[in-house]
């Protein structure tokens, strides 16, 4: 999900197993996010994941990992490291005012949704000769 309102890039353990949980700045002085219908989600640390935008663009993404039910983009976090980030009703555009590429994502029920590929493997996190075998 693209989510305006996230302070972080959010996921739960579980989605992205294949990838080295490490202690985070979050996880390390105790942060917790709140959830309207939970309270209180500890932060667990955080995942850097290898992805590619379904035009088949790579980038690198930091992942928060607390018990959230699907993952979130964090619209802070992608303006706050110098992207730009319209929204439309259909959908909307992540765009790299440096490089000049942009991502698309799309609108649907009444959520934004960026499909990206995550690289899988054993090595996931960490060989770049591996396989980007799961859209997330």
């Amino acid at each position: 999900l693209v989510d305006s309102g996230a302070v972080d890039n959010v996921a739960n353990r579980a989605s992205f197993p294949e990838y080295r949980l490490r202690e985070s700045e979050g996880s390390q002085n105790g942060l917790h996010y709140l959830a309207a219908h939970i309270g209180k989600i500890k932060n667990q640390g955080e995942q850097l994941l290898t992805c590619r935008s379904e035009d088949g663009t790579p980038f690198k993404l930091r992942m928060q990992v607390a018990e959230v039910s699907r993952p979130i983009l964090s619209v802070i976090r992608l303006t706050e490291s110098g992207k730009e980030v319209t929204f439309r009703k259909d959908g909307g555009t992540i765009r790299d005012p440096t490089t000049g590429m942009s991502t698309e994502f799309q609108r649907k029920h009444g959520v934004y949704v960026l499909r990206m590929w995550i690289r899988t493997g054993k090595q996931a996190g960490h060989n770049p000769e591996s396989g980007f075998a799961r859209l997330g």
